[in-house]
């Protein structure tokens, strides 16, 4: 009877050990026991495919002595059994394991004391695989360090400030604007200290209103540097958010815009030099209409030729600023690009795209102003490029389809096209045309942000092919009528003013014709008109 039951135990207890056995190779990390000797006893089968060797290679040899760690692997290894049998805890430790084919990998390993009848007899040793998120952190720290360089080089000046108003980091750009040898000398300080006077009082106001609406537009603040010498500077600001989507501070765009105000007072300063020379040559011509109509007429055309001379003179000047500065600009915003580009790549594979979408948002912030700065290097460029029309006769028909087939027309705008059956064919440079086709177009478009009608209609007229583009948006106040083809004018926030003086200087090397008739609120129509026999 004692020997049936003895059987009996013996088997509920081989059982219970092959039930054991059998949860502990499905569990996904590795276990492995091993004596006070370091001698192996078990290795369950998540061991097996992690280090690739089999439990019959792997039982019963010295875990130190199969090559599966470097020297100071084994020594950290050492140190810390010696510290677990002597009941010390320990947390995980990451460490890296040669497989048996050579490849290195990353363990997170754990370890549990084994004790037999309360005497330590060897350790638990538990392992998981971290070899990718390894491969994720570097790469993920190498896209950070990217984006620090990133920040460091860039040439304006970067500043995080709390909600408090001081500066909790910077890039090397903010110390060099302010006059600072290192960015650590300014960390800390209060940006007040860095406004004027007369500037700092509406300050708190500006902080407010940023904080309410989320972003602050440029604004001309005079500022400070460390020998309190002033400067005027232009600040973009943004409200920075923690996780929760509770604003903690700013983070504030700086660029020294001393030269730019330096070239603006010259030019102010030749205005005002030419609007004397003009305002004496209108004294003179009513002088001269006194006397003869026809010496008014000769100094009409003198004064139309001169006005022309001074137009094409800037138009030149500001043709070479163009070309300059629109190539030295680009080469970084492209590399920029490709930065933003890959950071997302990284940055969308990993968990850190679910714990901190705003590294999304703020990434896509980054590409949105590269995109537009690009369209402003474009404006510039193409302003710098434009040449002597090369002509061939050609369809307008075919132009204008052209025009619009690069032009993306939101759903909220109708188009209507009324062009005249019939119409001749034209000589003029087909990719010049389309391109100031394809600006008042978007001229248009940009005018109806909530939608409207815009219709483009051609007909033959006197000697000429006249091409209206007309839309129902907000209009162009009659006040600034006559400045809208001039370089550099604009009303809008983003932009510098070129598409339009591009597209007159393109029209009237055509021996052509472009002008606006608007009512504010009602809408705008471009009549652009190109001469069937052009002169050669």
């Amino acid at each position: 009877m004692v020997k049936k039951e003895n059987v009996a135990r013996e088997e509920t207890l081989k059982r219970s050990v092959e039930r054991l056995e059998t949860l502990m190779d499905e569990i996904p990390v590795g276990v492995a026991n091993i004596d006070i000797k370091g001698k192996i006893t078990y290795f369950n089968k998540r061991f097996e495919e992690i280090s690739g060797y089999s439990r019959e290679e792997i039982v019963s040899k010295n875990a130190f002595k199969l090559g599966l760690f470097s020297p100071e692997t084994l020594k950290l290894l050492g140190r810390r059994i010696k510290e677990r049998l002597i009941g010390k805890p320990l947390g995980p430790l990451q460490i890296q394991l040669k497989r048996k084919d050579g490849k290195w990998m990353w363990l997170e390993e754990r370890a549990k004391l084994l004790k037999e009848r309360g005497v330590p007899v060897g350790l638990q040793a538990i392992g998981q695989d971290i070899t990718e998120r390894k491969r994720e952190e570097e790469a993920l720290r190498q896209s950070e360090e990217k984006l620090r360089l990133m920040f460091e080089a860039l040439p304006e000046g970067i500043t995080v400030i709390d909600i408090d108003g001081k500066i909790v980091q910077s890039n090397k750009a903010t110390a060099y604007i302010y006059g600072y040898d290192n960015k650590e000398e300014i960390i800390g300080l209060s940006i007040f200290e860095f406004i004027a006077e007369k500037d700092r009082t509406g300050i708190t106001e500006i902080m407010k209103k940023t904080l309410k609406e989320g972003s602050l537009g440029a604004i001309e603040l005079t500022q400070l540097r460390k020998d309190r010498s002033e400067f005027p500077a232009e600040v973009n600001g943004t409200v920075l958010k923690d996780a929760s989507g509770n604003p903690i501070g700013f983070i504030t765009i700086t660029e020294d815009i001393t030269e730019r105000k330096q070239m603006e007072q010259e030019i102010q300063d030749k205005n005002e030099q030419l609007e004397i020379q003009n305002e004496e040559l209108r004294a003179t011509d009513e002088e001269l209409h006194a006397s003869n109509e026809e010496l008014q007429a000769t100094n009409e055309k003198l004064r139309d030729a001169q006005e022309k001379l001074v137009r094409s003179e800037r138009l030149a000047a500001i043709g070479q600023l163009a070309g300059g500065v629109g190539h030295e600009l680009r080469n970084p915003l492209s590399a920029i690009k490709n930065a933003v580009y890959y950071v997302r790549g990284k940055v969308a594979k990993n968990e850190l795209a679910q714990k901190e979408p705003r590294v999304i948002e703020f990434l896509d912030i980054v590409d949105e102003e590269i995109n537009s700065s690009n369209k402003i290097i474009n404006d510039l460029l193409g302003f710098s490029r434009v040449g002597k029309p090369t002509v061939l006769p050609t369809r307008i028909e075919r132009v204008i389809e052209d025009a619009l087939s690069y032009t993306i027309l939101p759903e909220n705008i109708a188009l209507t096209k009324k062009l005249n059956t019939g119409l001749p064919e034209i000589k003029i440079d087909t990719n010049q045309v389309c391109q100031v086709l394809v600006n008042v177009i978007l001229n248009a478009v940009q005018a109806m942000p909530t939608g409207g009608k815009l219709t483009i209609s051609a007909q033959e007229k006197d000697k000429f092919l006249e091409v209206e583009i007309a839309d129902t948006g907000c209009g162009i106040p009659q006040e600034v009528m006559d400045k809208i083809f001039d370089p550099l004018f604009t009303t809008r926030a983003k932009g510098i003013g070129l598409g339009l003086a591009v597209c007159k200087t393109i029209i009237d090397r055509h021996q052509g014709h472009i002008g606006a008739e608007s009512k504010v609120g009602k809408g705008a129509t471009f009549t652009i008109k190109l001469p069937l026999e052009a002169e050669q």
